[in-house]
């Protein structure tokens, strides 16, 4: 290969480092974040979640058509915290409000029902049933809306609703009836998004969204998390990677200890106050 540039380790960042290797600057694979609209209703408001007593208490709000990222080292309490919100997960003290009524969870199911979706970490485990069909996956948890009578599904109107779904995504694949374990990991979890989207879901989180994905999936599965948001829904994104949080979210809420120590947007959101809040400093409760 050819040399295509040196420079002094104390004046380059990594940003730079996969510039001069890849060409371009990471951030072009992230679309552009919109302005931030400070006066946006708040979905979701968690006003006090303590997941264990003695522990700091997370208070964090969720507004319409933003994408909030949730970042931390693993173990900072971040995927519970989401879980104890939707009635998933022990927590000492939870005060959580949905469209500004107080609202207590039973389960991801209840919240299901209100239109917030859990995309869990593990696609295999929780987010699909890989030896079934792309069409019996996106139709999962929704049969009610293809119900006829009392005992028969309108098939034309699932396949229609699943075609639809699968070219919102952009899934690659034979067609609906293709078993779901033929697909890549890429084209797996835009299967997951494409059930959360014929559901009619208008708050969506992602635990790890991209992991084991390749950087072309990845990109496009950014598109939609994005088109998604500037429908006015919104979003949560859990992530332990830090150019994944810092390209793609509007605010950052910052875990350590079991709890939120702090909430950036802006110029803040970058790897710097992020790694710094996830590290050390005091234990604060940022609303």
């Amino acid at each position: 290969g050819e040399l295509i540039g040196s420079c002094l380790t104390s004046e380059v960042d990594n940003d730079r480092l996969v510039e001069m290797m890849v060409g371009r600057r990471i951030e072009s694979s992230f679309p552009p974040k919109p302005q931030l609209d400070p006066s946006a209703a708040s979905v979701i408001e968690v006003e006090e979640l303590q997941l264990k007593k003695g522990g700091p208490v997370s208070r964090f709000a969720l507004r319409k058509g933003e994408i909030l990222g949730f970042a931390g080292l693993v173990g900072s309490g971040r995927t519970e915290t989401v879980l104890a919100m939707l009635g998933a997960h022990s927590a000492s003290r939870r005060k959580v409000k949905v469209d500004g009524v107080d609202t207590r969870f039973s389960g991801p199911d209840e919240a299901l029902m209100r239109g917030i979706g859990l995309l869990p970490e593990s696609r295999k485990e929780e987010g699909l049933i890989t030896s079934f069909s792309i069409l019996q996956n996106i139709s999962l948890n929704n049969y009610r809306k293809y119900r006829k009578a009392h005992w028969f599904l309108d098939l034309k109107k699932e396949l229609e609703h699943t075609t639809k779904a699968m070219a919102q995504v952009q899934v690659k694949a034979q067609g609906p009836y293709a078993r779901v374990d033929t697909l890549s990991g890429g084209n797996q979890q835009k299967i997951v998004i494409a059930r959360w989207l014929n559901h009619d879901m208008r708050v969506l989180i992602f635990d790890e969204p991209t992991r084991g994905i390749d950087v072309g999936a990845k990109a496009e599965i950014y598109s939609l998390m994005r088109e998604f948001a500037a429908k006015g829904h919104s979003i949560i994104m859990i992530s332990s990677e830090l150019p994944e949080v810092i390209g793609m979210s509007d605010r950052v809420c910052v875990f350590r200890s079991g709890g939120i120590v702090a909430t950036v947007e802006g110029d803040d959101i970058n790897s710097e106050t992020i790694m710094t809040n996830a590290t050390t400093g005091r234990v604060e409760h940022v609303a």
